[in-house]
């Protein structure tokens, strides 16, 4: 089979598992897209205002920047401008999903013609979708956020170090992907520094250094427009998910040093770590085993990935739907696919015994993203049950200015004005939680300033307690996948708009999908 084949039958396979998830979600949602997660309409709602020159956040004219990836909201602004609308998500990450199986499908393909055609047919046929699943390209499609393209840029790194060879120029694949990783996700810094080590050690001293201000350039004129904005160097979502990052830039509370180490302390107790380790003893037993055909590129190979993998180890985060690990997960498989290749192409006897053993590793990788991509109906349905409804209470039936705490879907297409308290859409309510507590008293005052009307909150997130004159209305339930806790909270504070707000509520009950129940208090007390 030629490779452009092959790598043809990878993009068909994801094609067809992303359509039958898209499928499967519309038998859910009333024929809705609804992503598996909330996030994706937090970049939208960014890109929206940025489209209508609004400024960069989720209200017009308020700065915030709750987008945890610098590039990926205003990729998706001409989307946006040309009417894309929530589809705009979709239509960027289903692209880089068709890169991921296009540039999976090239190494694995390698791995399985070094030394002439695949002596047993059938295996690279079924080692492809495997690989696939272990980048879980069909599962992140469904999340509508920036991982697939990060992805499909960390393998555009690892096969431009493949083919790096001194007498040729640098392939276009390494200098896009070196550029782009770290502007859609932060970790994907360490792949494109390591890259760009390794072009300085192949001679291209001046292309690695013209990269490298490319690099530092973008970020320096992200932090410019930050500043301009007056808002802090990094996301609040990077600073509200990791206290070191924000107690570093004075932004948060806490001795830097130790909050790193009980980050990692805490990130190694996850799942994922082990694998990680075990890519790296991989590559150690690759580079002390006995190899004649082991060439200078899989040394490259080996240290570039193993690189990135101990940044990972040591500041990454793991999990939430199976997407902050990924990229580099992605990128072991493919490199030991690549380091092994003279086992993968040889002429064995044991041929089936390799197969076996093959598919049972990737399976053990991959397990935890097949079980992603099997959830992503029933948590696009979770979504659609409690954040889109939460939504159409907001726009269609009281449309006016409330806080929450989990703005999702809340934020996009959204004219009212929305208090995020927990600080991702909010400056002022990230700062005033800057010490990890959202008093009553700091609910109060946000509340206040802002003119907030009602709220709909998660109760568990504010162990201490709302404000004690606001009145709670009613509690909205639907099952839990993807979305936080099971129950939101309705509260009323401005209790003169008592009479209206029932009436809104009432009206919006007999609108609700049949998973949704909506649990309206009789009396209106204080809490």
């Amino acid at each position: 089979m030629k490779k452009s084949l092959y790598q043809i039958y990878g993009a068909i396979l994801v094609t067809a598992g992303v359509a039958f998830c898209v499928l499967a979600v519309l038998a859910r949602t009333d024929g809705l897209l609804v992503y598996a997660l909330d996030d994706p309409y937090i970049h939208l709602a960014v890109a929206e205002n940025l489209a209508a020159g609004h400024g960069y956040g989720i209200n017009p004219g308020e700065a915030a920047s709750p987008s945890s990836s610098i590039l990926y909201p205003f990729l998706l602004v001409p989307l946006v401008s040309m009417g894309f609308g929530h589809l705009a998500p979709f239509a960027l990450a289903f692209v880089g999903a068709l890169g991921c199986a296009w540039l999976m499908g090239d190494l694995v393909w390698r791995a399985y013609n070094d030394a002439g055609p695949a002596q047993y047919v059938p295996e690279p046929l079924i080692v492809l979708p495997l690989a696939l699943l272990c980048a879980n390209v069909i599962g992140l499609t469904l999340t509508g956020m920036e991982h697939t393209l990060h992805v499909w840029a960390s393998l555009a790194i690892l096969l431009g170090v493949i083919a790096l060879r001194s007498e040729h120029p640098a392939p276009r694949a390494l200098v896009l992907g070196i550029i782009f990783a770290p502007l859609l996700r932060f970790e994907g810094m360490a792949l494109s520094l390591a890259a760009l080590v390794m072009l300085a050690f192949t001679g291209r001293l001046r292309l690695s250094l013209s990269l490298a201000g490319v690099i530092v350039a973008a970020f320096l004129a992200y932090l410019a427009y930050m500043s301009s904005l007056g808002l802090p160097w990094l996301p609040s979502s990077v600073m509200t998910k990791h206290a070191a990052s924000a107690a570093m830039l004075g932004e948060g509370q806490g001795n830097p040093v130790m909050l790193l180490a009980s980050n990692v302390t805490a990130a190694l107790a996850e799942a994922r770590p082990p694998l990680l380790l075990f890519g790296l003893a991989m590559f150690i037993i690759a580079l002390i085993r006995e190899n004649p055909a082991r060439s200078e590129t899989d040394r490259r190979v080996i240290w570039c990935v193993g690189f990135a993998t101990v940044a990972h180890l040591l500041v990454g985060q793991y999990g939430w739907w199976s997407r902050y690990e990924v990229y580099i997960v992605a990128v072991l498989v493919g490199a030991l696919l690549f380091v092994y290749r003279d086992i993968f192409s040889a002429s064995l006897t044991s041929t089936r015994a390799r197969f076996g053993a093959t598919v049972l590793s990737l399976l053990a990788v991959c397990g935890a993203y097949l079980n992603t991509t099997l959830l992503t109906p029933a948590a696009s349905e979770n979504v659609y049950a409690q954040q889109y409804q939460m939504h159409r209470f907001s726009t269609e039936f009281y449309p006016s200015r409330f806080a929450a705490n989990d703005i999702g879907y809340l934020a996009y297409d959204n004219p009212a004005y929305i208090l995020d308290l927990w600080g991702l859409g909010s400056e002022e309510a990230r700062k005033a939680a800057a010490d990890g507590q959202r008093t009553p008293e700091e609910v109060r005052a946000l509340s206040e300033a802002k003119q907030i009307d009602y709220a709909m909150l998660y109760n568990i997130w504010f162990p201490l307690g709302v404000p004690g004159e606001w009145c709670h209305i009613a509690n909205l339930r639907s099952p839990v996948v993807s979305t936080a806790a099971p129950v939101v909270s309705f509260y009323l504070a401005n209790r003169e708009e008592e009479a209206a707000f029932r009436e809104a509520l009432d009206a919006f009950k007999a609108t609700l999908p049949q998973v949704t129940e909506l649990f309206i208090n009789p009396v209106c007390k204080p809490v």
